[in-house]
């Protein structure tokens, strides 16, 4: 036997341990991957109705409970549009959670006025940087 029949038998052996291994590695990955990419998309269709039903039922004077009624039946097309599904329990935690969400963040839900503020994100703050250029004048060693 020369080498390389020895590492082609070596590999005969150890490809068929190793594929099934990386395959369900590469799976678990990608099932973590879509689960998030899924959970960030019911979070932001929830944080998308919340914020449409507060202020369509502040101004028609709905009660929060025909709010809530409203942000779910916008999430549910929102989500059917995007081909996903959910428990209506899950529904209404994704409604509850962003309702939660929208008054830590400082957005102002009913009041006995009817006026609303509501803000979906804080203000972001931002800096300039001014680069001065250099200047033009040379100097000859005199």
């Amino acid at each position: 036997m020369n080498a390389t029949q020895i590492l082609s038998d070596l590999a005969l052996l150890v490809v068929p341990l190793v594929i099934p291994a990386v395959g369900t590695y590469g799976v678990k990955l990608l099932r973590a991957h879509v689960r998030a990419k899924t959970l960030t998309q019911l979070t932001g269709v929830a944080s998308v109705a919340v914020p449409a039903a507060e202020q369509v039922g502040a101004a028609e004077g709905w009660p929060s409970t025909q709010k809530k009624g409203q942000a779910v039946i916008m999430a549910a097309g929102l989500l059917d549009r995007l081909g996903l599904s959910v428990s209506p329990p899950q529904l209404s935690s994704l409604i509850e959670a962003s309702v939660s969400e929208l008054k830590a963040v400082g957005g102002q839900l009913s009041t006995p006025t009817g006026t609303v503020t509501v803000r979906v994100a804080p203000p972001v703050a931002t800096t300039t940087t001014t680069v001065a250029e250099p200047s033009s004048t040379t100097t000859t060693g005199e």
